[in-house]
């Protein structure tokens, strides 16, 4: 008995972390996503817009740009009211147009990336190499950076509520004991 005790007083005692993804906008434009969960780690994607050859987005592995884009298309499936108006509406996203948009993490300078395609209120996750003649083409990059998710404090009722179910645990053993003499 004494182990559950402790066990429940450790879970009382440890902080939380708590994060749900948000859309960053402008107005009414899709500019980025807050605190989406990639791999356990919580990022910021920020889109920006341009030819491949001259944007300054940064590189990441390719593995992450993998875990990213299929991170995104979770995201745009989970139904979540923003997730869902974002995905019916992706003309409202920087670059895109009508229902067809291309979120591209690169994960080299050789043009090769993962993408998070929309089109049609569905995603579709997959590799995408641009070459020279498509290298002028306007696309929406994600520059991704780890996202800064603060603790959340527990709510005082969350304290007295620990100590409240302990005693009533106490009571109940007192009775149990009190039954058996």
């Amino acid at each position: 008995m004494k182990l559950k005790q402790l066990l429940l007083m450790a879970a009382l005692v440890m902080p939380f972390s708590v994060g749900a993804a948000t859309l960053s906008l402008s107005g009414t434009t899709v500019t980025g996503i807050n605190n989406l969960e990639i791999d356990g780690q919580f990022y910021d994607g920020v889109f920006s817009t341009g030819a491949w050859n001259s944007n300054s987005f940064g590189f990441t592995s390719e593995q992450f740009a993998l875990d990213a884009s299929n991170a995104l298309a979770g995201y745009l499936n989970s139904g979540d009211s923003d997730a869902t108006n974002w995905l019916n509406d992706v003309y409202s996203t920087q670059q895109c147009t009508g229902t067809f948009c291309y979120l591209i993490t690169a994960f080299n300078s050789s043009v090769d990336a993962y993408l998070a395609r929309i089109l049609g209120g569905a995603t579709w996750v997959g590799g995408i190499t641009v070459d020279a003649d498509h290298n002028s083409r306007a696309y929406t990059f994600v520059d991704w950076s780890a996202a800064s998710v603060s603790t959340v404090p527990l709510p005082a009722a969350v304290w007295l509520f620990g100590p409240a179910l302990l005693g009533f645990m106490g009571f109940r053993r007192k009775a149990v004991d009190t039954a058996a003499a």
